[in-house]
């Protein structure tokens, strides 16, 4: 036999033993505990005798239950499980709760209810927590200060999806969790319909209404008919009556009652369209609701109601049992009625009985008419009703249709997009790796070094002319035994023109000294050695550089000039990979002492270069410091061989001069 939660004890574990009580809670049916694998308190809410023996209401629980267990979503609390195990009676485990709930903030508040201005964010914080639960057809159904928290400032909806059914009347007649529950609830869910967003928007408006008034819209009385039939009176009216100043700006005032509003289709459509009003950025369209009764009506329609809120939820009683049971209940009154005229008329003539029993009988006939009329008038009644029911049923079958289907789409983008960054970070994994793996093997071949004798070293400058060479004499010559470049103030800007040697070159050693030398102003010169290059036009090359400038950041350093892109930087050590097409640049570290290197430029005396180009490996070297050290791997761009020139590129300045001397050149081929 199951265990009810009057039958157990502090110190018990149940849960398969997960959970170790410590002491009953403050609502009947709860446990406060501890969640032993969690190592957390927890509150077990044990289900309600009606609840359990109640399959739709159970079946409506598990499927809340199942999509809000472990639910990660911010402003909605976590639900840890629905336990149905043979050792207790059903429980909903969830965490204890920490912080104040909205009830508890609001009657610390002056005068017991909160100014707008404190409450906007809360309230647009837990409208977006309700977007979050009707993305995923999560639906709260009811929510109330006492099931609403502020943690840090931040609200949370304790319990999601499943507070509405444990605190439902249906299951919770007399409990004070249902008692306090009742004023929230929509007139839809007091019949008994499934829950949507136009429930979740009437409770929002029903708690706005209580913070700003210091009530729910219904809290004295007979509710039911009141939530059903009544509309409740406008924030400014339930503050005059109790005395509360507590100004409510007209389109919050205006909002709050549209969420009250008896119909569905007269209420704000969605969450969305509640915080747009809310924050200004749209205007409350009004609808016009069916007229509803006012509260003088109150009694006459509490009978009724009960009976349909009993038919619609519980199907446990029939309409023609009801009539049956008025019939039967008026027919005993008139016989009752009979009795005692008779019984009183024993002294009576027979005469006098004989009239009298007419009179009954023509009375009766008459009660029995009209109560036909009245059966007659019922029926249709009821058959308008159960038609506008059948009607409200496939609209919002058609709704729920249409929220499943976004909520599909919205589910096949989320998809899409997991994808994407799944495959964006296997791609960006994969590149890593493969980075690393380059790094480690260029690493792990040697550095190209600088012969040390002049063995082998051919000079390609006799120090007298141009023989060998090939370019425009108008911007080269040879004076004091230098090779000159020298612009022309005629020389258009950004102009390229090469001084060629007539041989190629292709697994090389080149020394040479270069120096630069303004003629006039202080412009930047610009010049280079390229090598292993192709022809690009008259005396025009595009290869491998070596860059000459008076710039200390770019001196020595090797690039691809109109051909490729800079392949390592000054003091750079590098490789270069092919990436869809295009050159990457993995750095593998320093070449050389950056700061040395830099200071041993001269800007207008010699300075002594060297270029060592052997396979895929290429060195700079510039006064005896490594400038650029690159292995170039990608085999679909680079060059293994070609010719060698100098270079002259006036770039904006329109006078310079550079020397070279010394030019000597080592053949490394196998």
């Amino acid at each position: 036999m199951k265990s009810s939660p009057d039958n157990l004890r502090a110190g018990q574990s149940v849960g398969s033993g997960r959970y170790l009580l410590q002491e009953p809670g403050e609502r009947a049916g709860s446990w406060l505990g501890q969640d032993e694998i969690e190592n957390r308190p927890v509150i077990l809410r044990f289900l309600p005798m009606e609840l359990r023996q109640d399959a739709r209401g159970m079946d409506e629980l598990r499927r809340a239950a199942e999509m809000v267990v472990d639910f990660d979503q911010a402003g909605l609390a976590r639900v840890i499980e629905l336990y149905e195990g043979d050792e207790v009676e059903p429980f909903v485990a969830v965490p204890a709760p920490v912080g104040l709930t909205l009830k508890e903030w609001r009657v610390e508040k002056p005068g017991k209810v909160v100014d707008w201005k404190a409450l906007e964010p809360v309230a647009l914080q837990l409208l977006q927590a309700l977007r979050a639960g009707h993305s995923k057809l999560l639906f709260q159904a009811v929510l109330q200060p006492e099931n609403l928290r502020l943690i840090d400032g931040h609200i949370e909806v304790q319990e999601p999806g499943v507070w509405a059914i444990l605190n439902h009347p249906l299951y919770n007649g007399s409990s004070a969790g249902a008692a306090m529950a009742l004023p929230y609830f929509s007139p839809q869910q007091i019949a008994g319909q499934a829950p949507g967003v136009a429930d979740d928007i009437y409770s929002f408006g029903a708690v706005l209404y209580e913070m700003l008034t210091g009530t729910p819209p219904f809290h004295a009385g007979e509710l039911l008919p009141q939530i059903r039939n009544v509309r409740p009176d406008s924030i400014e009216r339930r503050q005059a009556e109790l005395g509360v100043n507590n100004p409510v700006p007209a389109h919050v005032s205006a909002l709050v009652m549209a969420c009250l509003e008896k119909e569905v289709t007269a209420r704000p459509a969605s969450v969305d369209r509640v915080a747009a009003i809310l924050s200004g950025s749209e205007r409350l369209t009004p609808v016009t609701p069916r007229p509803v009764s006012t509260a003088g009506d109150v009694s006459t329609l509490q009978a009724k109601l009960a009976l349909q809120v009993q038919t619609a939820n519980r199907r446990r009683l029939s309409r023609r049992r009801v009539i049956g049971v008025i019939t039967a209940t008026f027919l005993i009154g008139a016989f009752a009625t009979a009795w005692y005229f008779f019984g009183k008329s024993d002294d009576g003539s027979r005469r006098s009985q004989s009239m009298a029993t007419k009179q009954y009988e023509d009375d009766l006939k008459k009660a029995a008419a009209a109560k036909q009329a009245e059966l007659g008038v019922e029926r249709q009644r009821t058959a308008e009703l159960a038609a506008q029911s059948e009607k409200k049923r496939l609209a919002d079958l058609e709704a729920a249709k249409r929220i499943i289907e976004e909520a599909a789409k919205i589910r096949m983008a989320e998809e899409a997009a997991r994808k994407r960054e799944q495959e964006e970070a296997e791609i960006k994994r994969r590149a890593q790796e493969a980075q690393a793996q380059a790094r480690a093997q260029a690493l792990a071949q040697p550095s190209l070094v600088a012969s040390v004798s002049n063995e082998g070293f051919v000079s390609i400058f006799n120090g007298t002319d141009l023989a060998g060479w090939e370019g425009d004499p108008a911007y080269w010559s040879v004076r004091d035994g230098t090779i000159l470049l020298q612009s022309r103030a005629d020389a258009p800007k950004d102009y390229h023109t090469f001084l060629v040697w007539q041989k190629p070159v292709a697994d090389f050693e080149l020394r040479f000294s270069f120096r630069m030398r303004p003629i006039r102003g202080n412009y930047l010169i610009n010049s280079g050695v390229i090598y292993r290059a192709a022809k690009a036009g008259a005396n025009d090359l595009k290869g491998y550089q070596f860059e000459i400038s008076t710039s200390t950041n770019m001196v020595g350093t090797l690039i691809g000039d109109r051909w490729r892109t800079q392949m390592a930087g000054f003091g750079m050590r590098t490789r270069v990979i092919d990436d869809q097409g295009q050159d990457k640049i993995i750095a593998l570290g320093d070449s050389c002492d950056i700061n040395a290197a830099q200071a041993s430029m001269k800007v207008t005396d010699w300075n002594n270069a060297v270029i060592i180009a052997r396979g895929n490996r290429i060195v700079h070297l510039l006064n005896g410091h490594v400038i650029s050290d690159v292995a170039d791997d990608n085999q679909s761009a680079r060059a293994m061989s070609g010719s060698l020139g100098l270079e002259l590129f006036t770039g904006k300045n329109p006078s310079l001069l550079i020397q070279f001397k010394d030019l000597q050149l080592k053949d490394l081929s196998p």
